[in-house]
């Protein structure tokens, strides 16, 4: 509801903004990982630290949700491509900030990190030890939390204005472990 605040004094004071929608951001140093927060902190963060720590990996309501994640390097070439605002092509707009490409379900990312950690001499042993666990909404959110089912994120004003797009290449990404597409709804 705010953009749309901003949008207004944009229309009647002739303010000029740029309003950006980041779509989980993920990649190094985003998160300390010794000390997540549950409910706030990144999903791959909370999820490590579970495996790391031998603690239950919480799905909301089984993890049927589908997320849309975007690698760090990307979102901020998009970002200062936006701060650069060349010709004025980021002025009084709204930029969704994401990959749609990289979207898995929530629950399907925890048995993917629990796979992976198992890979790694250091953790194996906490990954075959995490347990999954299903939890309500409202037990781990409260009594007025609703969720989306699927978020992904229509980047074609990135595309057309900023001439961005996401690079869908990590750095850090497996090399057996592929992106699952987001269903539409």
């Amino acid at each position: 509801m705010l953009d749309r605040v901003i949008y207004a004094y944009g229309v009647r004071d002739n303010f000029d903004y740029t309003l950006f929608r980041p779509f989980n951001f993920i990649g190094p140093n985003l998160d300390n990982i010794d000390e997540p927060k549950e409910g706030s902190s990144r999903v791959f963060t909370q999820f490590l630290s579970s495996i790391m720590h031998r603690q239950p990996i919480k799905l909301v309501d089984g993890g049927r949700q589908s997320r849309s994640f975007t690698f760090i390097d990307d979102a901020i070439d998009c970002l200062l491509r936006i701060i650069e605002n060349k010709d004025g092509c980021a002025s009084r707009k709204i930029f969704n900030i994401g990959n749609p490409a990289n979207c898995v379900s929530i629950g399907e990312l925890a048995r993917r990190m629990i796979a992976i950690a198992q890979e790694f001499p250091s953790l194996r042993e906490n990954a075959k030890s995490t347990p999954v666990e299903d939890v309500s909404a409202t037990t781990y959110y409260g009594k007025y939390y609703q969720d989306i089912q699927t978020r992904v994120p229509a980047i074609e004003a990135a595309k057309r204005d900023l001439n961005w797009s996401p690079s869908n290449r990590s750095r850090y990404r497996h090399p057996t472990h592929h992106r699952v597409l987001c269903e539409t709804e």
